[in-house]
């Protein structure tokens, strides 16, 4: 069956559809069960033998570095309005999305031709610990903000300020240290964007890297395939797949354990 090909602010919008749909998060359970010991020894009536009492077993202590590795419980709402990137010398504003409605009556974000907007205002519970900005990496053939996202690595950072939306208080710039890059289609990346509950907060950019019904990559593929983990299903060069590239990094350990003890 043919598949209608998606101009590139749709097959944006399509994506960025708010429904509880997009929310997948999978839980499993062990069990582990205690069978009898078949190994235990009846006593002998001819020579008695006294049961000597077993010691018992000391609680056990919690391991101090270990409890000095994990970091505090923190749920960051945080609503962006200003990115900064280092490595591409990028500063820049960042406003809240608008929405539309589709033809089927659904919510839609509307991403601008121009400049970067965050969705967290209109996410609920998923914008709890996960700072979405968003943004193209190029229009009408004019290369945008996000253009040259590929060069980033593992390691470089992300500095974010924004209004934590709970407490209706301003947040200075916090600093997230590229964790991930993911090379992921229109259909596969709400796993990524809400598939999971960060525990630590963390910040996904987004952009194009593909449109569908196009051969020629829009980034540099060779640079992405380089260092990005790929989270799609089929084939990656299927015509009908927009292709977006996310880059994720994670709040720094000393943010966190500010903004946990409401020093920030």
């Amino acid at each position: 069956m043919d598949v209608p090909l998606l101009d590139r602010r749709s097959a944006m919008t399509r994506l960025l559809r708010l429904s509880a749909g997009f929310v997948v998060a999978g839980i499993g359970c062990g069990v582990r069960s205690t069978a009898p010991d078949s190994t235990a020894r009846a006593a002998t009536p001819a020579a008695p033998t006294p049961t000597p009492t077993a010691a018992p077993t000391p609680p056990a202590q919690p391991d101090a570095r270990a409890a000095a590795a994990t970091p505090p419980e923190l749920r960051l709402n945080l609503l962006a309005h200003t990115l900064e990137i280092p490595a591409l010398q990028l500063r820049t504003v960042v406003r809240p999305a608008e929405s539309t409605r589709n033809a089927l009556g659904r919510p839609e974000i509307v991403v601008p031709d121009h400049g970067l907007v965050t969705a967290n205002a209109m996410l609920g519970r998923n914008a709890i610990n996960n700072i979405w900005i968003l943004g193209h990496s190029r229009w009408m053939g004019v290369p945008q903000l996000l253009f040259r996202l590929p060069e980033l690595r593992v390691g470089d950072d992300i500095l974010v300020a924004g209004q934590e939306r709970t407490t209706n208080t301003d947040v200075p710039l916090l600093t997230f240290r590229t964790q991930r890059l993911v090379l992921t289609d229109i259909d596969s990346a709400p796993k990524e964007l809400y598939g999971a509950r960060p525990r630590i907060p963390r910040v996904v950019l987004q952009t194009s890297a593909r449109q569908a019904g196009d051969a020629a990559w829009i980034l540099d593929r060779r640079a992405i395939e380089a260092k990005a983990e790929r989270r799609l299903d089929g084939d990656i060069d299927d015509p009908r797949k927009y292709l977006l590239l996310l880059v994720i990094g994670e709040l720094l350990p000393e943010h966190v354990a500010d903004l946990a003890a409401g020093n920030s």
